[in-house]
C-alpha cells in the first residue's frame, strides 16, 4: 500500500512538473529573460539593464559611440541631464547582420523616442526634457556594428556610460 501512495506522488509530481514547462514554453517561447525585453516597453523604460553580451568590442568616449556587439537585452550607453528643455543632434549608423536591434530614448516621464531600428544611416534632432534622459540599446540576438555622435546644445550635458 505504501508503495502504491508513493508511486501515486511520483507520478502526480512528474505530471505537474510536465505541466508547467509547458505552460512556460508556451509563454515564454523557449526565450531567455534578455531575449524577451525587446518588446516589453515597461521594462526598457526601468532604471537598471539587463543584457548578455556574446561579444562586445568598442566603447563610449565622450559625446561618440564606436561598437560592435552580439547581445539580447537592454543596455544603457548614455545619461543626458538636461537643465532646462533642449535639442540632441544624433548622427548614426548602423549594420546589424543578425537579429533584432534598435536604440531608444528613455525621458524622465519614461516615454520612449526610437533613434534607429535594424540597419540604418541618418542623423535626427530629438527634444529632450528637462531632467534626466538615458539612450538604451535594445536587442534580441543583434549583431552587428554601432557609430553614434551625439551634438548638445548648452542646457544639455552627456555622460557616456561604459558597462
Amino acid at each position: 500500500m505504501a508503495k502504491v501512495k508513493i508511486s501515486m506522488v511520483v507520478l502526480l509530481f512528474a505530471i505537474i512538473s510536465v505541466a508547467v514547462i509547458v505552460d512556460y514554453a508556451k509563454n515564454h517561447h523557449g526565450l531567455s529573460e534578455q531575449q524577451m525585453i525587446f518588446d516589453d516597453l515597461d521594462i526598457i523604460v526601468q532604471d537598471y539593464d539587463s543584457y548578455s553580451y556574446l561579444t562586445k568590442k568598442g566603447r563610449n568616449i565622450g559625446n561618440t559611440s564606436d561598437l560592435e556587439f552580439e547581445f539580447s537585452g537592454m543596455d544603457t550607453i548614455w545619461s543626458i541631464k538636461a537643465k532646462n528643455d533642449g535639442v540632441l543632434h544624433v548622427r548614426f549608423k548602423s549594420v546589424i547582420t543578425d537579429g533584432e536591434f534598435k536604440v531608444l530614448l528613455i525621458t524622465p516621464s519614461h516615454g520612449i523616442v526610437t533613434i534607429l531600428n535594424q540597419s540604418i544611416a541618418d542623423e535626427k534632432n530629438i527634444q529632450i526634457p528637462e531632467g534626466t534622459s538615458k539612450i538604451k540599446l535594445v536587442g534580441r540576438n543583434a549583431k552587428g556594428k554601432l557609430k553614434m555622435t551625439l551634438t548638445v546644445n548648452q542646457w544639455l550635458d552627456i555622460m557616456p556610460i561604459n558597462n
